[in-house]
């Protein structure tokens, strides 16, 4: 038992970080995920506890059971319909042809620009005469990429096979 609850404290602090980049819907689905995992793990160690005289505790599974169904379903809202901790690009469909936007000398080397495109939004960045154009959206929770700063070496170096 004691293992169990030491594995449930990782995915408690991966739920918490996720629970920090949420807002509105997704944190309410969220806090009750969390409460119905909190509960279910409150009756399995009710259910322990019990099953230490003969013919107790199974009910107290029987809830424990419930509350992590009901959790579990949650969850898979949040990750499947919710796109809460996933790729949210996942959700977005690519385009299929390609469209041109702009010409090359309207684009500044190394200021990332956005471009409407069939109704999603692409950046376009210009370094060292090469052009990389990728959807502008942050993978991780949505937010517009052209918003943000070019750090480093993005795009990467062109592999020598390009």
């Amino acid at each position: 038992m004691r293992s169990t609850r030491l594995r449930s404290l990782p995915a408690a602090a991966t739920g918490a970080s996720d629970a920090a980049d949420t807002a509105e819907a997704e944190r309410r689905v969220g806090l009750m995920h969390a409460a119905l995992n909190t509960a279910a793990l409150s009756a399995f160690s009710a259910s322990w506890v019990l099953r230490r005289s003969p013919g107790q505790g199974k009910i107290s599974a029987l809830v424990g059971l419930s509350f992590l169904g009901a959790s579990g379903w949650l969850g898979g809202h949040l990750s499947y319909a919710m796109g809460v901790g996933v790729d949210t690009t996942a959700f977005s469909r690519p385009l299929a042809d390609w469209t041109d936007v702009c010409e090359v000398t309207e684009l500044i080397d190394g200021q990332p620009r956005s471009f409407a495109v069939d109704g999603l939004s692409v950046l376009l960045v210009s370094r060292a005469g090469r052009i990389d154009a990728m959807l502008n959206r942050c993978t991780h929770r949505g937010a517009p990429l052209d918003e943000g700063k070019l750090v480093g070496d993005w795009p990467r170096p062109a592999s020598p096979r390009q």
